[in-house]
């Protein structure tokens, strides 16, 4: 199984630098959801001049005491109509609304990880990653099946 180096683990563990938070935020839809926190992604962008220093230091915080991040966590769950008149609970589609800061933690890591992720994932797993696509799964077995069936096993 594919290991992570120590290199690796560095880069992913490492407190962000200020701009590489900002620039996390700043690629954010502005008015996505609120969360519990009633805050759009907006608020932050707009002042950031004024809320980004401490922003930043918080989300820092976070990489340093990562047991803070239960105080940021809150989800709401909202079900969204999938169409126009609700028959049955199937109708609905939840969703989950959290916090900004969040948010831009969770990006934060997935941002991070996204260029490990060809190297940590099996060679096997086909869906969810670019360049690999799950009907490949699929030729796959048709093939194997194909060929069991002409050699009669």
């Amino acid at each position: 199984m594919p290991c992570i180096t120590d290199h690796e683990n560095s880069m992913l563990c490492t407190p962000p630098l200020n701009l590489e938070i900002q620039q996390t935020l700043f690629s954010m839809n502005p008015l996505k959801a609120i969360g519990p926190d009633g805050l759009h992604a907006l608020f932050f962008q707009n002042g950031w001049n004024v809320v980004g220093v401490d922003f930043c230091h918080f989300i820092r915080t976070l990489f340093v005491e990562p047991s803070r991040i239960a105080s940021i966590s809150d989800t709401w769950i909202a079900l969204i109509l999938k169409k126009g008149k609700v028959e049955t609970t199937s109708d609905f589609h939840p969703t989950g609304l959290s916090n900004i800061t969040y948010k831009v933690m969770a990006k934060l890591i997935a941002n991070r990880l996204k260029p490990l992720l060809q190297k940590i994932i099996s060679p096997l797993q086909n869906a969810f990653l670019p360049g690999r696509q799950i009907i490949d799964t699929v030729v796959v077995a048709r093939e194997l099946i194909h060929s069991m069936n002409r050699s009669n096993c």
